[in-house]
């Protein structure tokens, strides 16, 4: 009998100078090392049969990868959001599933990476999967830097937005699930079928997951086992300073 080969799994770090409300965010140092480098090592960390990279919009960044002895790919300038960075080097890097691990979320756990991974897999009509966690932080609710996301009663995303969805009152506030920046992609899909669709709820949003959305394909929604920090703001980076200790860099 024909044994049938493992799927081979790249994460890829979609990585951009430019941020609106954190400039150079990647590029911040804690501890001796950028954002960069601590997300990077951390995705490496993920799994030893896993390959990890970064796609890369700047010469800057591809030597920050390259100083700390990482894998790196730089991407046209004019690639227009991270999953459509991560298609691209997945075209010239191969693997049969991708994932994308943004940037800046220096928390994220291998076993809620594992956890997104076995939902695709379970789910064959899924096209990607991607993490939430349930916050019950009635500000947070309000911030626009934070995403929410809802779902149906089978775990599929049906949709997110930076506004405070479904709506609550403080009063009858029972919390809220809280996105975080990962994605698992079948390699057919993401090459093939995300970069030709268009949206305007992910104009709009500035969110491309909900390119998905938008044109009826699934995405389901996969729950982390506790919260994670996303970088976004300058508030944000000091309580991940905080959070992790040590000194300074």
């Amino acid at each position: 009998m024909e044994t049938k080969s493992p799927e081979r799994v790249k994460v890829i770090l979609p990585a951009r100078l430019a941020s609106t409300r954190l400039p150079r965010k990647l590029l911040l140092r804690h501890n001796g090392k950028s954002l960069l480098q601590i997300v990077y090592e951390k995705a490496a960390s993920l799994e030893p049969l896993w390959e990890t990279w970064a796609a890369v919009d700047s010469e800057e960044l591809l030597q920050e990868v390259e100083g700390f002895g990482g894998r790196a790919l730089l991407t046209p300038e004019s690639l227009d959001s991270g999953s459509a960075r991560v298609s691209w080097a997945a075209e010239r890097l191969g693997g049969d599933i991708l994932v994308n691990l943004q940037a800046d979320e220096p928390m994220i756990l291998a076993q809620d990476v594992a956890r997104a991974l076995s939902a695709l897999r379970e789910n064959p009509s899924a096209s990607a999967s991607t993490l939430a966690f349930h916050n019950n932080d009635y500000s947070d609710f309000l911030s626009p830097n934070n995403v929410k996301v809802v779902v149906d009663s089978s775990g599929r995303g049906c949709y997110f937005s930076r506004s405070p969805i479904p709506y609550q009152t403080r009063e009858s506030f029972q919390g809220f699930l809280h996105h975080v920046g990962v994605y698992v992609y079948r390699r057919e899909f993401l090459l093939k079928t995300f970069p030709s669709l268009r949206s305007s709820w992910e104009r709009g949003e500035r969110l491309e997951q909900l390119r998905l959305l938008e044109n009826g394909y699934t995405l389901v929604v996969e729950t982390a086992s506790r919260p994670t920090l996303g970088i976004d703001t300058a508030e944000d980076w000091e309580k991940f300073k905080a959070l992790s200790g040590g000194e300074n860099g």
